[in-house]
């Protein structure tokens, strides 16, 4: 059993591992495929046709197949009438690929519909390749949308449209430098303007495409803008010139060995009427006539060019016979055209809205999802920061409270020193009763500052007391915490407070030999707070203390203002700077 289960397993995975194979060799034929598509159609076309659809595995490589088949029949000049190769491209990179590849999806889609005469279709189609286009920033495939709305625009006889359109391709095409499709640009340009009955600026515009036809030696272009020049300078009311129209198809029939089309033959039959040579006009109309029956719209221009003969030739009522067969067949082709493109609309129409309303339900669920994430992630984020910003607070009153008990120690030290220096003092006192009156004024220093010793020893005790009663009675919470702190930040206030600050000063001058009355004398330009920071350092405080009695952000504050006033006293011309500086340090 164990070994059919191993078997298995290996077959599976040499499976997978062949479907593997074929995924990476299809791609890497559809990226050379891809890369070569423009230049060498034909090749792309064999190798197309030579992958197995078996091999295509996935929506990706599924819709980049029908891309790149699509592309690859069009630039043969193969026309699709079905979308059924194109739409899964064109589904898939609705929400896939990038801007150029929905450009180019729409396009081919507007393309295969078109070719069918689905034309309101195929202008929707194009409208989506044309936005994509534009944010894609493809200026070539902007160029190749607004030709193929030109041509539909002129397929429905929309003929200012047409040239509106046909312009915008032309710039584009500039813009992306794509100078072949430019040049042909010019020549549907001048068709535009040849059908618009601008035959002058149509004139005009194929002077200028002969002449860089000539340049780049192209045939075609050159036979095709010739062909269009003769029909131009033909209908120029004011200066038609059929003789110059006439040597102008035998040109190219003769010299440059294009075949002419029916269009060419009634253009020349039109020529030769208004050259005035009737039999030859007759000839050729004559010959015409048997070939055209089944083309409608050969057969309308044909019924034009004997309408234009009976007409040179004064036959009156069989010119208006000619006319009305025309304009009948103008109006049979023109009622197709519509008739064609409204009812073929009516249902492809409703199918298009229907996938753009589950599509724009889709979008709709997707922007909902994309919400929902985007809100928690940045909930998440702000709680993140809030947390941060609260370790670091914890932080900033952890250093803070550090400091504070390094001014409760000094507190509790300088208690009990005081304590010491109060006994001695009273032992001093009673000493001095004894001597009598002798030591009256030494008795009265001594009482005062006895005074101002047990002062100080008793607001620091005060202080001392109270923090001590909130310790025991809130224990160790976090509401302790808060408590202590608030005393320690008014501890250190209190310390601050001016009237502390001239009982700690007072302090300092009776220990310290004056030293601080002395400071003030000789030193005038000093400010106030420079003083203060004398005194603390006299006292003996420490330099976190110093920080926080002073409100200084940090320690080293007090390192670089005890080092300034130093330099201070040592270019002083004070006759004690020497008793200043060693009781600094």
């Amino acid at each position: 059993m164990k070994r059919y289960i191993i078997a298995a397993i290996s077959i599976l995975a040499f499976a997978a591992s062949m479907v593997s194979c074929t995924d990476h060799e299809v791609i890497r034929q559809l990226d050379d495929v891809e890369a070569y598509l423009n230049e060498h159609p034909d090749s792309a076309l064999t190798v197309l046709d030579s992958i197995s659809t078996a091999g295509i595995q996935g929506r990706e490589a599924n819709a980049r197949f029908a891309l790149l088949y699509s592309m690859a029949l069009d630039k043969k000049y193969i026309y699709l009438t079905s979308d059924s190769l194109i739409m899964p491209a064109v589904t898939y990179y609705r929400n896939h690929g990038t801007d150029s590849d929905r450009a180019k999806s729409w396009y081919y889609l507007g393309r295969v519909q078109q070719n069918a005469g689905e034309y309101i279709q195929a202008t929707v189609s194009l409208t989506h390749a044309e936005k994509y286009a534009d944010l894609a920033g493809d200026s070539f495939y902007s160029g190749m949308t607004h030709r193929a709305m030109g041509d539909i625009f002129g397929d429905t006889f929309n003929i200012s449209e047409s040239l509106k359109y046909y312009e915008l391709a032309y710039s584009d095409f500039e813009k992306a430098g794509a100078r072949k499709h430019s040049d042909y640009m010019l020549l549907d340009l001048a068709r535009a303007y040849y059908n618009n009955d601008k035959f002058a600026e149509c004139k005009t515009m194929c002077d200028t495409v002969i002449d860089i036809a000539r340049t780049a030696r192209d045939t075609v272009l050159h036979s095709e803008c010739l062909k269009l020049y003769a029909s131009a300078i033909l209908n120029i009311k004011e200066t038609p010139e059929p003789e110059k129209t006439i040597r102008i198809f035998n040109y190219i029939a003769d010299s440059l060995k294009c075949a002419l089309s029916f269009d060419d033959y009634f253009v020349i039959a039109d020529a030769y009427t208004g050259d005035g040579d009737i039999k030859a006009a007759s000839d050729i109309i004559g010959q015409l006539r048997p070939l055209v029956a089944e083309d409608r719209h050969a057969s309308a221009k044909l019924g034009y060019s004997e309408y234009l003969l009976a007409s040179r030739q004064k036959a009156y009522g069989k010119a208006l016979k000619h006319f009305e067969n025309t304009v009948a067949f103008q109006d049979s082709l023109l009622r197709v055209v519509l008739k064609q493109s409204l009812l073929s609309a009516q249902h492809d129409m409703l199918r298009r809205q229907v996938e753009d309303d589950q599509y724009r339900i889709k979008a709709k669920d997707r922007t909902i999802t994309v919400s929902v994430i985007s809100a928690i992630v940045i909930i998440s984020l702000l709680c993140y920061i809030y947390y941060r910003k609260v370790k670091t607070q914890e932080k900033s009153n952890a250093d803070y409270i550090s400091q504070i008990d390094e001014a409760v120690r000094q507190i509790r030290e300088t208690g009990n020193l005081l304590q010491e220096k109060d006994n001695r003092i009273a032992e001093l006192n009673t000493v001095l009763k004894n001597a009598g009156d002798s030591s009256e004024n030494y008795k009265t220093a001594l009482d005062d500052l006895h005074t101002s010793i047990r002062e100080i020893h008793g607001l620091r005790l005060h202080h001392l007391d109270e923090m001590c009663s909130e310790y025991y009675i809130y224990g160790q919470t976090a509401s302790r915490y808060r408590r202590i702190f608030k005393q320690m930040e008014a501890l250190v206030e209190s310390l601050s407070d001016n009237q502390e600050y001239r009982i700690i000063e007072s302090t300092v001058n009776q220990f310290k030999q004056n030293i601080m009355a002395k400071a003030r004398t000789d030193f005038h330009n000093l400010k106030e707070e420079d003083f203060r920071l004398l005194c603390y350092l006299y006292a003996g405080f420490s330099s976190n203390t110093i920080s926080l009695l002073m409100n200084y952000e940090k320690v080293d504050t007090v390192y670089s203002r005890k080092s300034r006033l130093k330099r201070k006293i040592e270019n002083s011309e004070s006759p004690m700077k020497k008793f200043f500086l060693d009781n600094l340090d």
